[in-house]
């Protein structure tokens, strides 16, 4: 199984097309920022071009809604693919272990025993997802890459591409692929940052 350590990701596309460009960005959330806020993550790179949408969103993601914003992940372009299952049931991030070395810190910032930490990054996305973090697909999207809604899995919600245009424009924050992240392949550990 692969893992999001040093060396495992591939290079980080140089630019990739996206509407978040024209939005006011808050690539940092303040701390005292009262609760309530809605905070959007635009993520749009697949796995193939960024392991950034498996490696860098879920640890702020989980911070965000541990300080009572409402958090949501939203799945545009080629990211939508990482999240269709395959025959077997099974997503590309569910191929995708987390590394040993991160289970710890992982146990620890969860709040779950180690047993009951995610082993590959499709368990950590539906831990978020169970948890309250929403995360939300453009039906106009999925039918551009030839997806059906139903072969995505269940823990993304498929809405019309007006309404992913809204849920973009609607936010206290919204938190570009580009600013989500800082280069790292990793949860935790690893790489230059």
């Amino acid at each position: 199984m692969a893992g999001c350590g040093p060396g495992s990701a591939p290079a980080r596309p140089a630019a990739i097309g996206g509407s978040s460009h024209d939005a006011m960005a808050r690539p940092q959330i303040p701390a005292d920022w009262p609760a309530g806020k809605r905070i959007v993550m635009h993520v749009t790179p697949s796995l193939k071009q960024s392991y950034l949408l498996a490696c860098d969103t879920p640890v702020p993601a989980w911070n965000y809604l541990h300080r009572g914003h409402r958090v949501t992940m939203a799945l545009d372009a080629d990211a939508v693919t990482a999240f269709r299952r395959d025959g077997s049931g099974r997503t590309p991030l569910d191929r995708l272990a987390i590394l040993r070395e991160d289970l710890d810190d992982l146990s620890d910032l969860l709040d779950v025993p180690l047993g009951a930490t995610p082993h590959t990054y499709g368990e950590l996305f539906r831990f978020l997802s169970s948890s309250g973090v929403r995360i939300v697909a453009s039906g106009d999207v999925l039918h551009s890459h030839g997806i059906k809604p139903a072969e995505m899995d269940p823990m993304v919600t498929v809405v019309s591409g007006a309404d992913f245009k809204a849920l973009l424009q609607d936010v206290d924050a919204l938190l570009p692929y580009e600013e989500v992240g800082v280069p790292h392949h990793s949860l935790f550990h690893g790489g230059s940052h």
